[in-house]
């Protein structure tokens, strides 16, 4: 569990590290620990949305990987409820 908050905050500092390009990448920063496909076990929140919706949510996943310039790509999936239907 401590794993998959860990992987959530990255992707959070992922996310702001993207908005701010002049921010020194970390000395010991080990790009290959953190690329490649993640999945998403735990998810919290107190959204109405949320709570009538978790009882059929599936697992996500997040895919990261390296760009040619340098930069992380992350693409997460959010499966859909009964494959392909609607909410």
């Amino acid at each position: 569990m401590h794993a998959t908050l860990l992987g959530i905050l990255g992707l959070a500092l992922l996310g702001a590290l993207h908005a701010q390009d002049d921010v020194p990448v970390q000395t010991d920063f080990q790009q290959d620990k953190l690329t490649g496909r993640w999945y998403g076990i735990g998810l919290a929140s107190n959204s109405n949305w949320f709570k009538d919706k978790k009882h059929v949510m599936k697992m996500c996943t997040t895919v990261i990987s390296g760009t040619a310039d340098g930069n992380l790509e992350v693409t997460s999936t959010y499966p859909k409820y009964g494959h392909g239907e609607g909410w």
